[in-house]
């Protein structure tokens, strides 16, 4: 969320590129799935290769998964898979599949009263950096997108759908609207 990183992207973060001194991530890998199962690949396109920074919030959360991890790896010894070194990953170090990301999800949607496409959670980023006034470019950038245009139009986007989501939940009485795509 606090971010704008896909799925991916934040599923193939390797320890090695947070950096915890200077307050930032680099982003460089995706796992990826297919029909063999997963993959650590290069990030969608070029411009998907960035820096974040990070708010030190954010940062005391990752060192908190870190020690986790550090107390599993102890626990569990050899069994422990460090072949990827992720910071998003399962209790044995493994990476996280499509279907554990998806359960884990929406029991967090539960537990917040919300209900969110994981996409959106991007979205809601992005759009919230447009209006805080962060230059377009910077904006672009931060996403991975790969033009300008392209921010605009999923902001543009992003916009529509929140209210139409605000007019819809508002007409049924809902407290947690939906994001929809009209």
């Amino acid at each position: 969320m606090f971010t704008g990183m896909r799925r991916g992207e934040l599923l193939g973060l390797r320890w090695s590129n947070v950096n915890f001194s200077k307050i930032n991530l680099m982003v460089q890998k995706s796992l990826c799935y297919h029909s063999q199962g997963m993959e650590l690949l290069k990030t969608k396109t070029e411009r998907s290769d960035r820096t974040l920074a990070l708010t030190r919030e954010t940062i005391e959360i990752l060192k908190k998964v870190k020690k986790e991890q550090t107390k599993n790896r102890l626990r569990l010894g050899e069994t422990y898979d460090t072949s990827s070194n992720l910071v998003f990953c399962n209790a044995d170090g493994s990476p996280i599949t499509k279907d554990a990301f998806r359960h884990r999800y929406d029991k967090t949607k539960k537990i917040l009263g919300i209900n969110i496409r994981f996409q959106d959670l991007r979205h809601t980023h992005i759009t919230q950096l447009i209006e805080a006034g962060v230059n377009l470019k910077i904006a672009s950038s931060r996403a991975g997108h790969s033009t300008q245009f392209q921010t605009k139009q999923k902001v543009a986007l992003h916009k529509k759908c929140h209210f139409a989501s605000h007019i819809n939940g508002a007409n049924r009485g809902s407290r947690t609207p939906t994001l929809i795509r009209r």
